[in-house]
């Protein structure tokens, strides 16, 4: 890849990862989890068994979206970061490029997942080819 390839790519992906972060609501994910966190610390917490296990579903599905997001941002800081060593070095530009198009992959991934992230996505459903 060239140099402006390169930032073509960081140009269009810093705006995709924003969209994600927003899609996800990661920041009021973070926020949710924390309340969630004290609030399974409490000591009558298992008192209504129902409300605790729809508690802690919460919990963990929340906490696989903040992490999928930080997984993804971390990847896209790393390839930043490569990116000059890169430059000068095509082995490391051969390693980058299979990076690239590995943490491309994994953002087409989360942004269709993003799509079923609302209120009733956590229900099952059946979906056929007829739509």
């Amino acid at each position: 890849m060239e140099k402006y390839e390169l930032n073509k790519f960081i140009t269009e992906y810093s705006k995709k990862l924003l969209d994600l972060y927003q899609a996800f609501s990661i920041s009021v994910k973070r926020e949710e989890y924390d309340s969630l966190s004290k609030e399974i610390q409490k000591d009558d917490f298992w008192s209504d068994q129902k409300k605790a296990q729809d508690t802690i579903s919460r919990l963990n599905a929340i906490k696989d979206s903040i992490n999928q997001y930080d997984s993804l941002e971390k990847k896209f800081n790393d390839i930043k970061d490569s990116i000059d060593l890169a430059l000068v070095d095509n082995d490391l530009m051969m390693m980058l490029e299979d990076e690239i198009e590995t943490f491309k992959k994994e953002l087409d991934v989360s942004e269709k997942n993003a799509l079923l992230c609302g209120k009733y996505d956590f229900n099952n459903c059946i979906l056929n080819g007829d739509f």
